[in-house]
């Protein structure tokens, strides 16, 4: 039978072959609006291994709610969590949502929350370029300052909304309590910890864990709301509770979901990026990336469907005009910049074979970077006919696969 994709809001593609393998999450449960506030506020009354939050807070509280990018569901997630603070004694005009977003994500959460009935909701767009929205919260072990939002660092209790993803995943997050940080920190910050972690990604270093560990705990920002992500930019599950206890907790779920595994590489791999403009970004090409990169034969292929439109960073443009494998990477390790984890894992790749690109970004930039770019579903068509076998990664900037022995498989 054909195969059909589908990536970004809602692009599809059909492709002739009969022969995909197709890798994706595993089946689950997800929730409705409704089912997101109800199961906050259950979890928020209860939390894992904390107080509820009744007890966290009392009325007169600045409070500051830090959500983390990529968060699907967004302004429902928002809304809960507000519905729960007000709930809990909170006065409205004493929460701040502080968000990382673009401006223009960050306008379109505004006019969703309006749509709820939140019009006069504080909102403040992190900006980590600017120094006076900054405050310095302490020193970590390794002698490092510690810097954050100036809204993190005054509020009386900060509750921080974040998204399970691969770099949570190391032990099942024992050892890796998150906070708002490196998210909410400055520019300098953000990008060393980036170019400190390049090797390692989309899993984030021991030392880097450290040093987010010890702003967690200066911070004071022991209670997290954890959301686990499901297909089509749903959510699986909701938990609350201490952080790491939490972060174990999501792991686990996260796990039963997004891992999967196939029995043989494959010549030809498709890696899909489904959800909105905020998921259609490097970061989340690159996980794409890592996640094919084990599942690909020497030579293989690589193609990424996408609605990318975000300019390629300064650790990505390396790669034009530089046929060198190693002076790239030694380029890259130089680069202060977030997208040295993208940059690194997509010059391993590219010397191994070719990788295409469906997006929204102009052919002559594409190519520029050494990737070929697809304009047509006829393109995409023809390689299923001329490299085989072919496997289909669905939502690849979330999955966990594997090859394993077919014992293991059948098992």
């Amino acid at each position: 039978m054909p195969t059909t994709l589908t990536y970004g809001r809602a692009e599809t593609c059909l492709l002739e072959t009969t022969e995909a393998t197709r890798l994706g999450p595993q089946s689950a449960a997800q929730l409705s609006p409704d089912q997101i506030a109800q199961q906050i506020a259950a979890c928020l009354e209860a939390p894992l291994a904390y107080p509820p939050l009744s007890q966290a807070t009392i009325p007169g509280d600045e409070i500051v709610v830090a959500v983390e990018p990529g968060l699907p569901q967004s302004a429902a997630v928002v809304d809960g969590v507000l519905q729960a603070l007000l709930s809990a004694g909170a006065e409205p005009e004493k929460v701040t949502v502080l968000v990382t977003d673009s401006a223009s994500q960050a306008a379109q959460l505004r006019a969703q929350l309006s749509e709820l009935g939140r019009d006069d909701q504080k909102l403040h767009v992190h900006d980590p370029g600017n120094d006076k929205e900054m405050a310095f919260l302490g020193v970590s072990r390794e002698g490092l300052p510690l810097r954050l939002n100036r809204l993190l660092c005054d509020a009386d209790f900060v509750l921080p909304v974040g998204l399970t993803h691969c770099h949570a995943l190391a032990n099942d997050g024992e050892d890796f309590a998150l906070a708002p940080f490196p998210s909410f920190s400055d520019r300098e910050t953000i990008q060393r910890l980036a170019n400190t972690g390049a090797e390692e990604f989309p899993i984030t270093s021991r030392p880097n864990r450290l040093e987010v560990e010890d702003c967690a705990r200066q911070l004071g920002a022991q209670l997290r709301l954890q959301v686990v992500p499901h297909s089509n930019g749903q959510i699986a599950e909701i938990l609350a509770g201490e952080a790491s206890t939490v972060l174990k907790q999501s792991a686990k779920a996260y796990r039963k979901i997004w891992e999967t595994a196939t029995t043989v590489p494959a010549k030809l791999i498709i890696a899909t990026i489904a959800g909105d403009e905020g998921l259609q970004n490097w970061q989340n090409l690159g996980r794409a990336i890592a996640a094919a990169e084990s599942l690909l034969e020497a030579d293989g292929s690589l193609v990424l469907c996408s609605e990318l439109s975000e300019p390629p960073g300064e650790a990505i443009c390396h790669l034009a005009g530089n046929e060198d494998p190693l002076v790239i990477e030694r380029e890259i390790q130089k680069t202060q910049s977030a997208d040295c984890g993208p940059a690194m894992v997509l010059n391993r790749v590219l010397q191994r074979g070719s990788v295409y690109l469906r997006s929204r970004l102009k052919s002559a930039v594409v190519e520029s970077l050494g990737i070929t770019p697809l304009e047509s579903d006829s393109e995409l068509d023809r390689l299923t006919q001329l490299l085989r076998p072919c496997l289909v990664l669905e939502e690849a900037q979330y999955l966990l696969p594997e090859i394993v022995e077919e014992e293991a498989a059948d098992e």
